[in-house]
């Protein structure tokens, strides 16, 4: 807030300076708008109708007595050439016309202009020149110019009093110095300090910090005229400017030690009664946390006065039978898998796809043939397995690893071990990890299936030489099929012959019923 408070006053005092530096400007146009005024006037004359020079010469030569800091009274015409100068006497061959950037503007614009500060050649002092346009019939007939002392504008400065290491300076059109409250003379007429130039072109009002022509560091307001392009500018030591802020942070820092001395006397002070609880709160914390203590013994912990510890205490408390309750179960559930793993020979695996690190329990490194403990990578996985199997494996876990797929996958392959040279058959399961669409880990488990696989192929020979024995009794059951029902057929068609026979000559005589039965039999 201190520091806020310093650059709103900062910003107060910005403002201000280039308020003053505004009204300089104003009083300088205004000196400079009267003075083109009086010029104005003379340019109404009836001499330049007549083109009476020498009542012309007269009358100019009173107009530059009554007005202090005029110098002389040029007349030219629009080719350059010189008329009249107070300076010379009438009929004297005068040179062309020297601030030509002025002469040109009101040639172009018809309007007056302000010259810039030179060093005049017949006044032998820096001198500025103000020109206005003399029009006959709609045209432009003269240029009339007063050259004024570049001291008349001193007299704008001197009421400001300005501190005595501040500077104040008016810059012409081409920013060189008109005045200065620092050294004029030696300055005057010379060019401003880079960075005020650079500030100028960038806009014509602001506030900076600088370098002076001296070298001195300040902070400069300025102002550029529209009517006449000249500019005023302040320069004020950086040093009076960051004094505010200085002052300031340095009653907040001795503010800020008296509020921190206060604040430790009253945190010592209230910290008697907090103490001890919160020290018995920190080490049922850690007993709770790390398990060392009971249960029963952190329930003892006795009770706070303070609410907000006690609170915490009965937290603590509720969490360390939480905790006692989850580890005892995850030791039994830890225990079950134990078992189950050892039991079963099963071997638990990861593999991490991108950069292909395996982590492998002492019973995976067993199914490669490998001494618990002893170290595993990617080639030796590659190396263990059965050159018939990897094809089949590879194109397994190719599919599993697609992000499409569930990620589930299940292999049987063979494994050549490496340092028992043991062929075994490997059952793997697993699950493959997914993040941002790509393959990061796969976890799973390998069992020992050789002792199976091994059963198997026995069932299935012995199921083969039972298959061969089946069909070859069944053969000969049919062979023996055959013979019997050829013999049992001769004798049952000589009955079939006699019955027939006997049905044809007897049949008359049956009675209906008898008739129907043999029917149905033949």
């Amino acid at each position: 807030m201190v520091v806020l408070s310093a650059r709103n006053e900062r910003a107060v005092f910005e403002r201000g300076a280039i308020e003053r530096t505004r009204a300089l400007i104003t009083a300088v146009d205004a000196e400079l708008k009267s003075s083109i005024a009086t010029l104005e006037a003379l340019a109404t004359s009836r001499q330049f109708d007549r083109g009476d020079l020498r009542g012309l010469y007269d009358e100019a030569a009173r107009v530059v007595k009554s007005q202090p800091g005029w110098r002389t009274v040029i007349v030219s015409v629009p080719s350059g050439e010189s008329l009249v100068n107070l300076l010379r006497p009438l009929g004297t061959q005068l040179a062309p016309v020297v601030e030509q950037r002025s002469f040109n503007q009101v040639l172009k614009t018809l309007k007056p202009a302000v010259g810039d500060i030179l060093f005049g050649p017949l006044t032998r002092a820096y001198d500025f020149i103000i020109r206005v346009p003399v029009m006959r019939d709609g045209r432009i007939k003269y240029v009339l110019s007063a050259v004024i002392s570049a001291g008349s504008i001193d007299a704008l400065l001197s009421p400001q009093r300005l501190p005595e290491n501040w500077i104040g300076v008016v810059l012409d059109y081409n920013q060189r110095f008109v005045t200065r409250t620092v050294e004029p003379e030696r300055n005057l007429g010379g060019l401003a300090s880079a960075s005020l130039r650079a500030a100028l072109e960038r806009s014509s009002e602001g506030w900076f910090r600088g370098i002076t022509v001296e070298d001195r560091d300040v902070y400069t307001p300025y102002s550029r005229s529209p009517f006449s392009g000249w500019s005023v500018a302040l320069g004020i030591p950086a040093e009076f400017v960051d004094a505010t802020l200085r002052s300031s942070l340095f009653n907040l820092v001795l503010f800020g030690t008296g509020l921190l001395a206060l604040s430790l006397l009253i945190a010592w002070i209230f910290s008697k009664r907090t103490a001890a609880s919160i020290g018995s709160l920190s080490v049922l914390a850690q007993e709770a946390i790390s398990g060392k203590s009971s249960l029963a013994a952190v329930e003892d912990n006795p009770p706070s006065r303070i609410a907000e510890v006690e609170a915490v205490r009965e937290a603590f408390v509720t969490a360390h039978r939480l905790l006692a309750q989850q580890s005892a179960e995850k030791e039994r559930i830890a225990l079950r898998l134990q078992l189950a793993l050892s039991s079963g020979n099963i071997g638990v695996h990861e593999w991490l796809p991108p950069t292909n690190e395996l982590i492998w329990d002492d019973r995976v490194r067993g199914h490669w043939g490998l001494s618990p403990g002893a170290p595993v990578s990617y080639e030796i996985f590659r190396r263990g397995l059965h050159p018939d199997d990897r094809a089949k494996l590879k194109a397994t876990l190719k599919r599993a690893l697609e992000p499409k797929s569930d990620g589930q996958y299940y292999a049987e392959f063979r494994v050549n071990g490496i340092e028992d040279h043991v062929e075994r058959w490997i059952e793997a399961r697993g699950r493959v990890a997914f993040e941002g669409g790509k393959a990061v880990r796969l976890s799973g488990t390998t069992i020992d299936i050789t002792q199976g696989k091994a059963f198997q192929a026995e069932l299935e020979r012995h199921v083969l030489e039972r298959t061969v024995q089946l069909q070859e009794t069944i053969g000969e059951l049919e062979a023996f099929s055959y013979s019997v029902s050829h013999d049992m057929r001769a004798p049952l068609r000589a009955m079939e012959g006699y019955a027939k026979a006997l049905l044809t000559d007897y049949h008359d005589r049956l009675d209906p019923q008898a008739r129907h039965w043999l029917d149905r039999i033949f």
